[in-house]
């Protein structure tokens, strides 16, 4: 499980930042992704980055609707997280999982 609030505030700037994204990877195609919080911003940016990475890591999404099934694809497979101070977003057999 996780931290409801913040994923939920990860999944609004996943909406407003996807087409803007996908506009400026195909203008700059080598330039990285890189997502930066703190504190509360610390874990939903950690969030957000697994969301940008893998939509279908999204606890909110049934296994089969996402990337997988010809749903949503990742909008940046290789986004970084640099999350200063974040509060605990994840149980541990959540992290793991979007560890692996």
């Amino acid at each position: 499980s996780v931290h409801a609030g913040m994923l939920i505030s990860a999944r609004n700037v996943l909406a407003s930042v996807t087409q803007p994204l996908r506009r400026l990877q195909a203008r700059w195609p080598s330039y990285p992704v890189v997502v930066i919080g703190h504190s509360l911003g610390g874990g939903t940016a950690a969030l957000l980055t697994a969301l940008l990475r893998d939509p279908d890591c999204d606890p909110g999404l049934v296994r089969g609707e996402g990337a997988d099934a010809g749903g949503p694809k990742a909008v940046a497979p290789g986004a970084i997280c640099y999350a200063f101070s974040p509060p605990a977003i994840t149980d541990l057999a959540t992290a793991r999982a979007l560890a692996a």
